[in-house]
């Protein structure tokens, strides 16, 4: 395990609802950090005052305050200013195990560049419980040297972000996918810790499943991150889109010429249309993981067309 100073850094924005339960995540760890860097993007709701007064109380807590920053800005203003040679990244809404910074320097070897942490839902409804199924990958299933973590939990050098960085600051989606895909092309060294975890909170109803799934489809495709996999994931999914709603369309077209055969074959049609889910086994549950997987759908065609036309905008307006 490293012995040197550990950076723990936050980039946040009105989190006033779940910033003590973070804060108290990060001082009641097994090791503790040797810095808590916060960095606030200009929040509203009294995260900055709450903030403040952990800072007056504890040395090892600092805030820098960036009204307007966005995540890619926000995530290089720590690094900058980050007293740690390593540092360990957490987002506002996450709740960080007693010991999962202790596990993620544990994980970190010599020849190791990126240790990836993991997430978990903090699953406390049945919604909570389909988003988790749907969005959240189980730990047990990840590769040893997994190459796409999220930032919510993940540790690295600080020699990493110098080499790579920084973050481009006109993504206000898909950072850390930029930042992996670089790290991946420059040969960075990965390790999972898979007993390194986070939870965090699921989306809290569709309207923001889509807005979220639409914005970074949107962002991958417009700014070009790891093309062109990203692209041809929400192409797959468009047309899974498509032919279900091209399927949908001709049994009411069969329908409307013969209603028996169409009441017949409607039990067929939901077993096409629906997915079921390995983990989620009530009908309620199956019913609430198919209006996701519905919404997911329709927010991933809609960014691959609004991102593909501002990608070849953008193109076009540099070149002319």
């Amino acid at each position: 395990m490293l012995d040197g100073e550990v950076t723990v850094y936050c980039a946040l924005l009105n989190e006033r609802a779940s910033i003590d339960e973070l804060v108290q995540s990060l001082l009641r760890q097994t090791r503790l950090p040797d810095e808590i860097l916060f960095v606030d993007g200009g929040s509203k709701d009294g995260t900055l005052e709450r903030l403040s007064q952990y800072e007056s109380r504890h040395d090892i807590i600092r805030v820098i305050q960036a009204p307007g920053s966005n995540i890619a800005q926000a995530r290089n203003i720590a690094f900058r200013n980050a007293r740690g040679d390593v540092i360990a990244s957490i987002d506002g809404g996450c709740v960080a195990r007693p010991d999962w910074l202790e596990r993620l320097l544990r994980t970190l070897a010599n020849d190791i560049d990126i240790v990836a942490g993991v997430y978990v839902a903090d699953a406390r409804t049945d919604w909570d419980s389909v988003i988790e199924e749907f969005f959240y990958p189980p730990p047990e299933s990840l590769p040893d040297e997994w190459k796409e973590p999220s930032h919510r939990s993940v540790l690295l050098r600080k020699r990493v972000w110098e080499e790579l960085g920084p973050f481009p600051e006109y993504l206000y989606r898909s950072e850390d996918s930029w930042f992996n895909q670089r790290a991946e092309e420059r040969g960075m060294r990965f390790r999972t810790a898979r007993d390194a975890v986070v939870s965090w909170k699921p989306r809290a109803n569709l309207k923001e499943v889509f807005r979220n799934s639409y914005s970074w489809v949107k962002s991958d495709i417009m700014n070009g991150v790891r093309m062109p996999f990203e692209r041809n994931r929400a192409i797959r999914i468009t047309l899974r889109l498509l032919r279900r709603v091209v399927l949908f369309d001709l049994w009411i077209l069969a329908t409307l010429q013969e209603p028996v055969a169409g009441l017949l074959t409607l039990p067929m049609l939901v077993l096409v249309l629906s997915k079921y889910p390995i983990r989620t086994r009530s009908a309620k549950r199956v019913w609430l993981y198919n209006l996701v997987d519905y919404a997911v759908m329709m927010a991933s065609a809609s960014g691959l067309f609004v991102g593909q036309l501002m990608r070849l905008l953008k193109r076009k307006a540099v070149y002319s």
